[in-house]
């Protein structure tokens, strides 16, 4: 799908950095990391600011929070590190407000 893609772009854009495990990366991890690191935060900020479509906008931030939320010793952050879904969820609703697409007050949720 086209949203898996842009998110998955993204990411090989980020592990360009690291050549060496690029290919190894990209073959044996491929959608998953798609399913992995970004769905559980992607939704959860979608369903949070009760939004009626997931923009590429919303992707690229998830994509961008992800990146940034990797150590400079990693490839990508940990699958199991609920902070890492949390701050994708904050930034997929704050790209939401900023459109203004969101139909849920939101001024508690970035408090």
């Amino acid at each position: 799908m086209w949203w898996e893609n842009k998110l998955f772009r993204t990411l090989r854009c980020r592990l360009k950095q690291k050549p060496g495990v690029l290919g190894y990366l990209l073959a044996a991890v491929g959608k998953s990391m798609n399913n992995i690191l970004g769905f559980p935060g992607i939704f959860r900020g979608a369903v949070d600011a009760n939004v009626r479509q997931i923009t590429c906008e919303m992707l690229l931030a998830a994509a961008h929070t992800i990146a940034e939320s990797a150590s400079p010793d990693e490839l990508v952050p940990s699958s199991l590190d609920r902070e890492v879904h949390q701050k994708v969820a904050r930034a997929v609703a704050r790209v939401a407000l900023d459109q203004g697409l969101n139909r849920d007050d939101l001024t508690c949720y970035f408090g």
